[in-house]
């Protein structure tokens, strides 16, 4: 499958959201094309470069994403919420003449992962969190019973550097993400409880 890409400097997990404010000429064109033709792209971490520019080297394993909302911003530009749909993985990736990043991409679903025992407790520590960075919300908090949206927010919503949320997108076993995940979640518990 024959994607464009938007290098981005953190990660988007399959099922997060994140703000876009569009400037470039290349990228007003790809909104313009995937509007048209409801069409996504997409997202991934830069190894080497910068979002505006020259086109950036990005990591090999991304997100699919569609777009959910847009608007004009306050500064006149254009701005775009979009959401994580899938994973994938570049094969092969080229630059157009406009500096627009493209790729030849496979997608790379997880398929719902029951989340085992031991892990459950990650589920009411994510919703502590959430509330605590979200505030609180009328809105019922999705029940995390599956290990792959388990992970993937648990890792989207922990302090953590984007080369490690980039390890947990690239991760293809999603209790062993849970595993490491419950880790770091234990090692941030210990150091509240020592204070």
């Amino acid at each position: 499958m024959e994607l464009p890409l938007f290098p981005v400097s953190t990660v988007l997990f399959p099922g997060s959201t994140l703000s876009l404010r569009i400037f470039e000429p290349r990228y007003l064109e790809l909104i313009s094309h995937c509007m048209k033709t409801d069409s996504g792209f997409g997202v991934s971490l830069i190894k080497a470069g910068k979002e505006v520019g020259p086109a950036a080297d990005c990591y090999t394993v991304g997100t699919l994403i569609k777009i959910i909302d847009w608007g004009q911003g306050k500064d006149g530009f254009l701005e775009i919420e979009i959401e994580g749909v899938c994973r994938f993985k570049t094969t092969t990736d080229w630059v157009e003449p406009n500096q627009l990043k493209m790729a030849e991409v496979e997608m790379t679903p997880e398929p719902a992962h029951a989340v085992p025992g031991s892990y459950l407790f990650l589920a009411e520590f994510l919703e502590g969190l959430m509330r605590r960075v979200e505030g609180p919300s009328s809105e019922q908090l999705e029940n995390y019973e599956d290990a792959v949206k388990l992970g993937y927010k648990l890792a989207e919503f922990l302090p953590l550097g984007s080369l490690q949320k980039q390890s947990f997108l690239e991760m293809s076993n999603p209790v062993k993400r849970l595993e490491l995940l419950a880790k770091l979640v234990d090692q941030t518990l210990s150091r509240t409880e020592a204070r």
